[in-house]
């Protein structure tokens, strides 16, 4: 028979196992999962809260991802029955197409401005001419009455 000091054989290091986790259950997870549940184990030990956060998070998850649902088909009944609502929303231009719009209204009414004062010049000369030729009429007909 054997002794008690020889039926324990001195611990063996593996790579994967040490004497520290030799008890431990082992449970077939793939590696994300492992990972995952490592954090969240040592997250719980950390806070508390993270636990009741990790079971509301899927709900939550779950929660957005119908809102986006219902926002599609939202959006597609709107369409459907006010595409004059769509078409007015076609309409809204950009700030930054709004601001370069406006500079060349701008430069527009600038040009503008300019071509009628030049044209006002351009009245009063002829309005000085044609005085002018109305005096040497007048002066005209009345030279030649006898």
């Amino acid at each position: 028979m054997s002794s008690p000091s020889e039926t324990r054989s001195p611990p063996v290091e593996k790579d994967d196992e040490t004497p520290e986790n030799a008890g431990d259950d082992v449970v077939d997870r793939p590696i994300g999962e492992e990972n995952v549940s490592n954090e969240e184990e040592a997250a719980s030990a950390v806070n508390p809260l993270s636990s009741d956060a990790a079971q509301i998070i899927p709900s939550l998850q779950n929660l957005l991802l119908n809102n986006d649902i219902l926002r599609e088909r939202l959006s597609g009944l709107i369409q459907l029955y006010a595409p004059a609502a769509e078409a007015t929303n076609a309409n809204v231009i950009t700030e930054s197409e709004q601001i370069a719009r406006e500079a060349a209204l701008s430069s527009q009414v600038h040009f503008l401005e300019q071509s009628v004062q030049k044209l006002e010049e351009e009245v009063e000369t002829q309005k000085k001419l044609n005085a002018q030729l109305e005096e040497q009429i007048k002066s005209l007909t009345t030279n030649s009455d006898p």
